[in-house]
């Protein structure tokens, strides 16, 4: 399939974040090289159904804006849990007002929503980096569409110039010059056939390259981080994330 094929197949959803992006700073809290396996964390997240592949980004508590990411696939096989992390720990940046629960979650709060989400697409304004995600490769006439007054493309991502919502109530993609460079898009209240997304909730939630400081409401990792996640995440494992206070985990 082509690329221009490719981004007229897919539809998408984005976030807007706060500064240009600081490159080339320490990725990785600690490799996981080779993976640990036996893992305990993923036993505690309660809403994976047959997802075999996680990222789990956790924080210290509600209000925090910084915290951690990692990556986690369960093995048959393998002894004890079956788990084992395979990428990370990772620094991460969330909303700059912090964490909320997803079904609380504002439009234009700052806050992240916390909860547990489908990973289904991504996209970025560099070419695809070897994801098997579905990928849209973006230029200058994408956006995400986030106008109230257009419920129909509410929390899309949109193709061609303005059409159907206006330019100030959406993310002109190619502004966030780094930030978007990858993206993967974060499953939160994302329209599907026959119901469209809550204009209240917001929208345009990634995980995404790191700017320089708190995001406004998406997840964020430095862009070594962002290429090999999504180099790891494979659709057959119906890869999701996990995002939440330590405490809160049991209940995202």
């Amino acid at each position: 399939m082509t690329a221009i094929t490719a981004r007229r197949a897919i539809g998408l959803a984005a976030c807007s974040v706060l500064a240009a992006g600081l490159l080339g700073a320490p990725t990785a809290l600690a490799a996981a090289s080779p993976p640990a396996c036996d893992q305990t964390l993923p036993t505690r997240l309660t809403h994976l159904g047959d997802s075999t592949q996680v990222v789990v980004a956790t924080a210290a508590g509600w209000g925090s804006t910084a915290g951690t990411v990692q990556v986690f696939e369960k093995r048959s096989g393998t002894p004890g849990t079956g788990w084992c992390l395979v990428l990370g720990p990772y620094r991460s940046r969330y909303g700059w007002a912090g964490l909320v629960p997803g079904t609380k979650r504002r439009k234009d709060t700052g806050t992240t929503p916390a909860g547990t989400y489908a990973l289904p697409k991504a996209f970025g304004l560099d070419p695809n980096p070897g994801t098997a995600l579905p990928y849209i490769h973006s230029d200058g006439n994408d956006y995400w569409a986030l106008d109230p007054k257009y419920p129909w493309t509410f929390n899309t991502y949109r193709f061609n110039g303005v059409h159907g919502f206006r330019a100030s109530q959406a993310e002109h993609i190619a502004h966030f010059s780094v930030q978007y460079r990858y993206a993967a898009v974060i499953g939160f209240n994302l329209p599907s056939p026959g119901h469209r997304a809550n204009r209240v909730r917001g929208g345009a939630i990634f995980l995404h390259v790191n700017g320089s400081g708190a995001t406004a409401g998406c997840v964020s990792v430095y862009q070594s981080a962002m290429v090999a996640i999504l180099r790891r995440l494979d659709p057959a494992r119906h890869p999701m994330i996990v995002i939440s206070p330590m405490s809160w985990l049991a209940s995202a």
